[in-house]
């Protein structure tokens, strides 16, 4: 069979494309083995190879087919949903809006959906999306969607479906100054609107091991265009995720906003604590009305070696038990088992299956 050399064009939707990637593939599919798009032919030719177990393409093809098998079955949730032929499969992720265009300090929301080969939407598909930003300094995406526009640029935000490489959609950024602050006194040179106030509502976050606190942050003037770094000095005690102050583990560190270019910065001090056990109920006193039990218990009663002291007359056996006298000996699930009696008269009887409880 013909193989032919051609480049993929899809940029931004398209790791082949964006990497540049020569591919070689049949002529008669000559279309991206990423993303299916047509391809456009580079120089180098063709060759041909042949048809038998030793064809080149015939190896290349089942290698492709077994890379599919097992990125399918390491999927966490896409992967199984379709082995397990749980409803229509997907066909591809389908985004609102495609393209979003921006002012400096603006948000927006991009709606991800998965659909069948007819478009319509997959309801019980249960998926979880992972998306990504190609330039952090222009806008920054969390894991529910939401856009913020950082600087003035263009950059493209991208989603997949965690554990599946082969759907993906992108959503094309575009961040503009606000309205009047895009020219310099020339009208043609572009110029930075710095940050001139930059603080934090909570200097100071008291967490527990994984615990999490929103970072909230007021930065004036709303329509900045510089960029805006956020650091731990210790990830490993507290680190900053999608706007997030996550908790790792015991101890302090600083978390520190600055500014890129007016020197501006705000910090605040995170302790961790480590989470705390409920320690366990003591169990509630089961004492007789005529005495105090003291010992080994089981099940909330006496069971095992201890001491039953006399606090109310009690008769024992046909005698009668006196204040201050005791019982020592060894107790089974409320009953003395066997004990030593002491009296106030200085006897000492040995007595056997007296109920306690």
């Amino acid at each position: 069979m013909a193989l032919v050399k051609g480049i993929c064009k899809n940029f931004g939707e398209c790791d082949m494309a964006d990497n540049k990637e020569v591919q070689e593939v049949e002529k008669s599919n000559f279309v991206c083995e990423e993303c299916g798009k047509p391809l456009h032919p580079v120089d180098g030719g063709s060759k041909t190879t042949g048809t038998g177990n030793g064809g080149g393409g015939a190896n290349k093809k089942l290698l492709g087919i077994i890379a599919a098998a097992v990125g399918l079955l390491a999927g966490a949730g896409f992967g199984i949903y379709k082995l397990i032929g749980g409803g229509p499969e997907i066909d591809k992720i389908k985004l609102d809006p495609k393209s979003i265009a921006l002012e400096v300090g603006q948000r927006d929301v991009i709606k991800a959906t998965v659909v069948d080969k007819d478009g319509k939407e997959i309801t019980d598909a249960k998926v979880v999306y992972k998306w990504t930003v190609k330039n952090e300094k222009v806008a920054s995406v969390t894991q529910g969607g939401e856009v913020a526009a950082l600087k003035k640029g263009k950059t493209s935000i991208t989603v997949k479906i965690e554990g599946d490489d082969t759907h993906r959609a992108t959503c094309q950024v575009e961040v503009k100054a606000p309205m009047g602050q895009d020219k310099g006194q020339g009208g043609d040179t572009e110029k930075d609107v710095l940050i001139t106030s930059l603080s934090v509502e909570n200097s100071q976050i008291s967490l527990v091991e994984g615990g999490q606190a929103e970072l909230k942050v007021n930065i004036e003037p709303a329509g900045y265009t510089e960029g805006i770094s956020v650091e731990s000095s210790d990830p490993e005690v507290a680190m900053v995720e999608n706007n997030v102050i996550i908790a790792k583990k015991a101890g302090s560190a600083q978390i520190v906003i600055k500014t890129e270019k007016s020197g501006t910065s705000a910090s605040i001090a995170v302790t961790v604590s480590k989470k705390s056990v409920d320690p366990e109920p003591k169990p509630k006193p089961m004492n007789p009305s005529w005495g105090r039990y003291e010992g080994a218990r089981q099940g909330g009663k006496p069971h095992g070696n201890g001491v039953l002291y006399i606090t109310r007359q009690h008769t024992i056996n046909g005698e009668t038990a006196h204040p201050g006298e005791r019982i020592e000996g060894v107790f089974r699930n409320g009953y003395v088992n066997m004990g030593t009696w002491f009296k106030n008269d200085g006897n000492a009887v040995v007595v056997k299956d007296v109920k306690v409880l």
